[in-house]
């Protein structure tokens, strides 16, 4: 998947104080959505200017070791970022 794979399918809601990126709609490759997502979003730095981030998976995606480990490097850059599983 590339970023404008994701692009054009994630549900992205904006607001002043954040943004939400709901994957729900890639059912079985969410997982790799995040990935590509976090991926693209630590090389091509914060472009979201301090706004949260929130990633909308399914309760049931397992994030890959990978997945984690960008997080927390985007953690440690001050990017505010966080995938939350819903039913």
């Amino acid at each position: 998947m590339d970023v404008n794979g994701f692009n054009a399918t994630v549900v992205r809601n904006e607001s002043p104080g954040g943004i939400e990126l709901d994957v729900r709609p890639f059912g079985a490759g969410q997982a790799e959505a995040v990935d590509c997502y976090l991926e693209a979003a630590l090389t091509q730095g914060d472009p979201f200017d301090e706004r949260k981030v929130i990633i909308k998976t399914d309760a049931s995606v397992v994030l890959s070791t990978n997945a984690r480990a960008l997080i927390s490097q985007l953690q440690d850059r001050g990017v505010g970022v966080s995938v939350v599983g819903e039913r």
